[in-house]
């Protein structure tokens, strides 16, 4: 078969929607089946053992067929579809009969890779970033795996190129290519940028690629499937940059040090200065603490185990205000992050020492300014948001987007009923002045503050044990959900994000109406996203 032989079959099964014919094809083992003209044909595992055989499933299909593409096939194309986080996919569902069908259906007892570094054979996702369903926050996780396949392996570029591909494909949604199907708006899909002749072509050309480069090797199929990886790329960028999912590598530490700084808001503090104590256990970091360190104090407890006090702190020691941070995966949804309709961005929970606490110390004498709420690093981190999608994408959100509004940080005390209590999303109705109709989402983040040791005793006498003093934690968006929000939850259906609560009569409380939170806010956006300096000190 020639590379223009193979372009046109695939471009033939994308036609028909990539569907495969029922009378031809089976996910079962042994035994014969009849064909349509009713004679018995081999039995099927003799049929699918094959080294040509690739396998294309779509969406749910996609998720279904990784038994099958391991154990049968020479290789795999995940269309709108991924590779899912662990084998046992939790579907909430209540009903033991059809948790189990689900289970079944799901090959939960396979043993297969969940991560694309680890699959043993050629495989290729592919999916648009107009994708709700199939975020691109996923494929950009994927890209990431395969970076790091490549840097551990010692891999050639040409190898992994053709034997693991990741391809987004700009303007394309979940269903477009496949049967000109209309979009599940409701599940988060969104409306493509093109008809289906050229979503069909599109990804008919990336697939033939990938095929070729694996089969008949030609060296024009390699270059275009560098040019799609290439475009893909570029559509990730800004995700990868933001650390979205494991591609985490140290962003997270970054915000959680302007947070410490900006709360603060002191003299003298820098972020070189505050370091970062990352938990993933939160029964961990339920216990955990912030504190001031220095040098002088390190050694007064190696001398003096039973000391808890820092005994002559000065400037020329090494010292440390140590922030206590935690990663959090949201669960909005059935699945967690086995169902690729949730959001991969994770929230960023943190406990700091408050202003009052910091100038206690003799190394702070002089305050900054007040204190900064979560609602001003929130503006912060969705301004960098701005700052490093492209400017296409920017442009995109602040004309048709929804808009974020931040509110008035949630006041509570320190302690179980911050840790319990959600960052809050609320959805107002749109304004007459909305010319596409999205809304807009306030958000609000819940905010708890122990005393200072410094402050009088409680009503009752009781004075607040020093470790216990001088704490403020906060919960936030980190930077890569908010990268995600911009490039893909802002133009998904409400009934489709389902962390977003609906407000009494379309509103939600404080920030004056929508229309004018609407008006200030994308107006501060347009004339301030271009040229934003971020700084870290």
């Amino acid at each position: 078969m020639t590379a223009k032989a193979l372009n046109e079959c695939v471009r033939l099964v994308a036609r028909d929607g990539f569907r495969f014919d029922p009378a031809y094809t089976s996910i079962g083992g042994g035994g014969k089946r009849k064909e349509r003209g009713g004679q018995n044909r081999a039995p099927e595992t003799n049929i699918w053992m094959s080294k040509q055989l690739f396998v294309i499933g779509h969406s749910w299909g996609g998720f279904m067929m990784r038994s099958l593409a391991l154990e049968k096939a020479a290789g795999a194309v995940f269309l709108n579809s991924f590779l899912g986080e662990s084998h046992d996919f939790k579907t909430g569902v209540t009903n033991p009969v059809a948790r189990l069908v689900s289970r079944a259906m799901m090959h939960v007892d396979a043993v297969y890779p969940t991560s694309i570094r680890e699959w043993p054979k050629p495989v290729m996702l592919l999916c648009g970033d107009r994708d709700g369903q199939m975020r691109m926050s996923y494929a950009a996780e994927a890209s990431h795996q395969i970076d790091s396949f490549r840097l551990a392996s010692n891999a050639l570029p040409e190898y992994t190129q053709a034997d693991k591909s990741v391809v987004v494909i700009e303007g394309l949604n979940h269903s477009k290519h496949v049967k000109s199907a209309v979009p599940n708006l409701e599940r988060g899909d969104m409306e493509a940028a093109y008809s289906t002749e050229i979503a069909v072509g599109k990804c008919a050309d990336a697939i033939a690629a990938f095929l070729d480069s694996n089969q008949l090797r030609s060296p024009l199929a390699r270059s275009i499937l560098r040019n799609f990886e290439s475009d893909s790329r570029s559509l990730m960028e800004p995700m990868l940059m933001a650390g979205i999912g494991a591609s985490e590598r140290g962003q997270l530490r970054e915000l959680a040090q302007v947070c410490q700084k900006r709360t603060a808001n002191v003299h003298g503090l820098t972020s070189s200065q505050i370091s970062v104590r990352e938990f993933s256990d939160r029964r961990l970091f339920t216990y955990s603490k912030p504190t001031v360190l220095s040098s002088a104090f390190i050694a007064a407890r190696g001398a003096n185990s039973t000391s808890s006090t820092q005994p002559g702190m000065s400037a020329n020691d090494e010292w440390r205000v140590e922030v206590c941070a935690m990663r959090v995966l949201r669960d909005t949804a059935n699945g967690g992050k086995n169902n690729s309709r949730n959001r991969l961005g994770d929230e960023l929970w943190l406990k700091m020492k408050s202003q009052d606490a910091l100038m206690g110390s003799p190394l702070f004498c002089r305050r900054a300014g007040a204190p900064a709420d979560i609602k001003d690093i929130n503006e912060f981190t969705l301004q960098r948001a701005l700052e490093v999608v492209s400017e296409t994408a920017r442009d995109r959100f602040l004309r048709r987007g929804r808009p974020l509004r931040f509110e008035a940080d949630i006041e509570m005390a320190a302690g179980p009923a911050w840790l319990e209590h959600p960052i809050e999303y609320t959805y107002c109705e749109p304004e007459p002045e909305d010319t596409f109709g999205l809304g807009q989402i306030v958000v609000r983040c819940p905010s708890g503050m122990t005393p200072a040791a410094s402050s009088p005793p409680s009503p009752s006498g009781v004075q607040l044990p020093e470790r216990f003093a001088g704490m403020q934690y906060i919960k936030l968006p980190s930077f890569a959900l908010m990268v995600e929000y911009v490039l893909v939850d802002a133009f998904m259906s409400i009934d489709a994000l389902p962390y977003v609560s609906r407000g009494r009569d379309g509103a939600a409380a404080g920030g004056g109406s929508g229309a004018e939170a609407d008006a200030k806010v994308r107006g501060g956006l347009r004339r301030d996203a271009v040229g934003l300096q971020v700084q870290a000190n």
